[in-house]
């Protein structure tokens, strides 16, 4: 399985610890030399009705990272979370959706990564001799809260 790190663009947070955003962008070429393509997770949000998993750091194996659940859809600016849901339960849950908060209202705003295998791809290079990877259909496994995005582009409002 593929992880591509993204900033979380947060359009709002409320005390039901819920959020909305980005978690993809399309179009442009993160730091990692791949450029998502519109429509790359037309297939997997459909297969699974457009929720994901959401993780810390995309540690799939303690309970503690387990943290909420990602609602999803794509439109033509990228991966949109059309509703995060942390589960305030969970102790884990509170701290990440505290430090969404505080990151949020202090201008420094966390990051999003987005765990995935990559279903069609094509690949060029660019001027300086760089592989660039399209990635065309992507399966997207879950979404994870990170420190440090892989796209940039993918900012907080």
């Amino acid at each position: 399985m593929e992880r591509k790190t993204l900033k979380l663009e947060v359009k709002g947070l409320d005390e039901a610890g819920t959020f909305t955003g980005y978690v993809a962008v399309t179009g442009n070429k993160d730091l990692g030399g791949d450029i998502i393509e519109p429509g790359a997770f037309a297939k997997t949000l459909k297969d699974h009705d457009g929720k994901v998993m959401l993780l810390d750091s995309h540690d799939s194996w303690s309970q503690n990272a387990r943290l909420g659940i990602l609602h999803l859809s794509e439109d033509s600016k990228g991966l949109k979370v059309d509703k995060g849901v942390l589960n305030l339960q969970k102790a884990s849950a509170q701290e990440a959706y505290a430090d969404l908060k505080f990151y949020h209202q202090n201008g420094l705003p966390l990051g999003m990564s987005i765990g995935y295998d990559d279903i069609q791809k094509t690949y060029e290079t660019d001027k300086t001799g760089n592989p660039i990877r399209h990635l065309k259909e992507v399966a997207l496994w879950e979404g994870s809260l990170v420190t440090f995005p892989m796209n940039p582009k993918a900012r907080v409002t």
